[in-house]
């Protein structure tokens, strides 16, 4: 049953994407890198502000970032530290699907006040009254109350939360 769970999430995550990657896909030619990425000669052609870009890249000196590179439209607009290096990171699905989503929201095509019953969405085993209630702001933020197996959950953890699920169905 949890590896059940386990593809439903990844399943959803990828037909998320696909959704939100398809509404912008055509709205324009996409450009994509080839060996090297295609560069914009100043901030302003992409509607950018150098002195904001300055302030970004001095407050990224103060949070002790590896590297940061800012794409727009598939461009290259700017790019501080080791960007050709690869980094071991975590915990970034979040962060990209909320940017995704952002673009989504900023264009009205999402609104993040919907729930999930208002939007007829529904799980194997049903939801209960209260998870149909999240919205999708509760989503993007991980505190919806919708359970779905974490990978490398603790059968201590997987305990709990199932007697907190079993509760809230009560």
């Amino acid at each position: 049953m949890t590896c059940s769970w386990r593809v439903q999430g990844r399943a959803l995550t990828v037909l998320l994407l696909v959704i939100l990657l398809a509404g912008s896909a055509f709205a324009q030619a996409p450009v994509y890198p080839g060996a090297t990425w295609t560069r914009t000669s100043t901030p302003e052609q992409l509607g950018w502000s150098p002195e904001k870009l300055n302030d970004a890249k001095a407050y990224a000196a103060t949070i002790n970032t590896a590297a940061l590179m800012i794409v727009v439209d598939g461009r290259g607009l700017d790019e501080w530290g080791e960007t050709g290096k690869r980094f071991n990171v975590h915990s970034t699905r979040k962060s990209f699907l909320s940017a995704l989503y952002g673009i989504q929201v900023r264009e009205g095509r999402i609104q993040l006040s919907k729930t999930l019953a208002d939007l007829g969405i529904d799980d194997r085993g049903s939801l209960t009254t209260i998870e149909k209630g999240a919205t999708v702001a509760d989503l993007l933020k991980a505190r919806s109350g919708i359970y779905h197996p974490a990978l490398y959950e603790t059968p201590d953890t997987a305990h709990h939360v199932t007697k907190a699920r079993r509760q809230m169905i009560a």
